[in-house]
C-alpha cells in the first residue's frame, strides 16, 4: 500500500483529472480495498466488480476528498464500502430465503469469531420456521440488522427502501417473532 501522505496527494491529483495520478492511486489502494469488499461479499467475482464501479466513484468524487477531514485510507475505505453495500443490495434475494444460514453467512460482517457464528447458526435454527412465516422484506431486514450486523440505514440501502420502513418492518417483525415465541403452540420451536 502507498504511504498515507501519497495517497492523500493522488486523490487531490485525481480530483484535478490526473490520470497519471489515479493509476497511481489504483496500484497503490486497490489491494487493500479489494481484501475489504472480498471479506465484505465473501466472493472475489463479485468483488472485483465492486472494486472497478468503486474506482469509477473515486474518479468522480476525488475532488471532494479533504484531507481535514479525515485519512485518505479512511475516505477510499468508506467509498469501497458502500460500494460493497450497493453489491450486496443486488444480492438480496427477491421472494424469500430458502437457505438462512447460507444468505448469514454471505451477509455477516467479516469480524466474527467462531463462537458467535456457532450461536448464531442456533439461534437461526430455532427461528427458520417462524422467519419463514414472515413476509420476505420484513424477513431479510430483520437478518441484515439483527444477525448479519448491518445498521437499519445500510439495511435501507441493501434493501432499496426508505429508512422508516425498514425500522417499522424490523420492529413489527421482532413483534411477530415475539408473539410467535409465547404462544403455547405445541410445535413451537422457541419454546
Amino acid at each position: 500500500m502507498a504511504p498515507p501522505d501519497l495517497l492523500a496527494e493522488l486523490i487531490l491529483a485525481t480530483g484535478r483529472g490526473d490520470a497519471r495520478a489515479f493509476r497511481r492511486l489504483y496500484d497503490g489502494a486497490s489491494p487493500i480495498l479489494l481484501g475489504l469488499l472480498m471479506r465484505k461479499l465473501g466472493r472475489r467475482d463479485l468483488a472485483e466488480d465492486a472494486l472497478q464501479e468503486c474506482f469509477i466513484k473515486i474518479w468522480q468524487k476525488a475532488a471532494t476528498y479533504d484531507p481535514a477531514r479525515g485519512a485518505a485510507i479512511a475516505w477510499l475505505a468508506t467509498l469501497a464500502r458502500n460500494q460493497g453495500i450497493d453489491a450486496l443490495r443486488k444480492q438480496v434475494p427477491e421472494d424469500g430465503m430458502d437457505d438462512l444460514e447460507s444468505f448469514m453467512a454471505e451477509h455477516a460482517g467479516g469480524d466474527t469469531d467462531l463462537e458467535r457464528e456457532a450461536d448464531m447458526a442456533l439461534a437461526l435454527r430455532r427461528l427458520e420456521a417462524p422467519l419463514a412465516a414472515l413476509a420476505p422484506q420484513v424477513r431479510a431486514s430483520i437478518l441484515l440488522t439483527c444477525y448479519a450486523g448491518h445498521s437499519h440505514a445500510e439495511g435501507a440501502r441493501i434493501l432499496r427502501a426508505p429508512l422508516g420502513t425498514i425500522k417499522s418492518w424490523v420492529r413489527r417483525g421482532l413483534e411477530q417473532l415475539r408473539t410467535q415465541a409465547l404462544s403455547p403452540a405445541a410445535d413451537n420451536p422457541l419454546l
